[in-house]
């Protein structure tokens, strides 16, 4: 078996470190929360401001790869113990993904479906597995919004992220957050 912490670098216990952490996003109406850069270089703001009932607006700032993906999963994680249950990604300004950046969006996409978090020691075997069991259902509580050119090949390009709805406009996104949220 090959492990995927080659690729995906954390500490032991990653997902005990996750759960413990939180973090602080804007009450409904509030201006949004911009997260101090992170050591990685990526950055999130979030907000509900003009978000339907249940819905935050994630923006991810910056390239997501083996030394970001974690604070992605982190932040995820964060916003669904604090009780949000459909998240809109925002990749406008999300300037590359990579291998482990896939990985962080099947997982945030597992979390958000109620299943459980794929650990990055099964390696490929984990990625193989969970492309075996993609059904749209994973897709229902994460959209992804306007990724650019090369991210969105990269997701594309992937056969366990296919399930993902992804959106050009933030107003169509919103209205499918609305429908979904109904």
């Amino acid at each position: 078996m090959i492990s995927l912490t080659k690729w995906f670098p954390f500490s032991a216990g990653l997902y005990d470190q996750l759960a413990k952490r939180t973090l602080h996003h804007s009450p409904a109406r509030q201006p949004p929360l911009v997260a101090a850069p992170s050591a990685n270089g990526l950055q999130f703001i979030t907000s509900q401001r003009f978000m339907p009932p249940g819905v935050i607006h994630l923006q991810v700032i910056g390239a997501i790869n083996c030394h970001s993906y974690e604070s992605l999963i982190a932040s995820a994680v964060a916003l669904h113990k604090e009780g949000c249950r459909r998240l809109l990604l925002d990749l406008r300004q999300t300037s590359k993904i990579e291998l482990s950046g896939l990985f962080a969006l099947l997982n945030i996409a597992r979390l958000y479906a109620g299943e459980a978090l794929l650990d990055p020691e099964f390696g490929w075997a984990a990625l193989h597995a969970a492309a075996a069991e993609v059904t749209p259902a994973l897709g229902e509580h994460v959209k992804l919004l306007a990724p650019a050119p090369e991210v969105h090949q990269t997701i594309c390009s992937a056969s366990f992220c296919g399930f993902f709805d992804i959106y050009t406009e933030l107003d169509v996104a919103l209205a499918a957050c609305a429908n979904q949220s109904a």
